[in-house]
Order: C-alpha cells, then structure tokens, then sequence
C-alpha cells in the first residue's frame, strides 16, 4: 500500500497542494488507509505466528528424528559387536 502510494507521488509533495497530481485523484482517505494497513498488519502478524510455530514443530521433529537415528545406529552397532563377539567365542579354535 505504501509502495502504490509513493508511487503515485514519488517528490513527496503532491498531495500537499490539491491539482498537484495530474490524472490521478489527489484525495486520500488516511482513516481507510489507516485501517487498510492496520489490517495488513494484523494478517502479516498472524502469518508470522503461524510460520513461528510451524519452524519450532519441525526443529522438534528433526531434533527427534536425530535422536531415533542416533539410537538406532548406537543400538545396531552394540548388536553387531555382540554377533562379531559370539562368532569369536564360537569359532576361536579355528584361528
């Protein structure tokens, strides 16, 4: 809204004096402009709480899933040195 508006007066100085603007309408309402970019805002705020909240689930649903594949791999390695370990004892006498 801002962009459109600077734009539309690029000195800064047209809507100062009315029949600045040529072809253009050189009245502004500031109590709907206002209201327009209050409510940009409002929607902008919410959008950004919605995005907060989505990053902080998907951190805590990486940070899981580091953590399952961490003890999954801590787990299956354990398992493969207790194998390696059985087959040592079992065939130790063929070494």
């Amino acid at each position: 809204m801002l962009t459109l508006l600077a734009n539309t007066d690029p000195r800064g100085e047209s809507f100062r004096y009315p029949g600045s603007l040529p072809q253009a309408q050189d009245h502004i309402d500031f109590e709907r402009l206002r209201a327009g970019l209050k409510d940009a805002y409002n929607v902008s705020s919410a959008a950004a709480d919605v995005l907060y909240t989505v990053e902080e689930y998907q951190q805590d649903a990486a940070e899981e899933a580091r953590y399952v594949a961490a003890e999954y791999a801590y787990d299956g390695a354990e398992e493969a040195r207790e194998i390696a370990a059985e087959l040592r004892r079992e065939f130790e006498q063929y070494y």
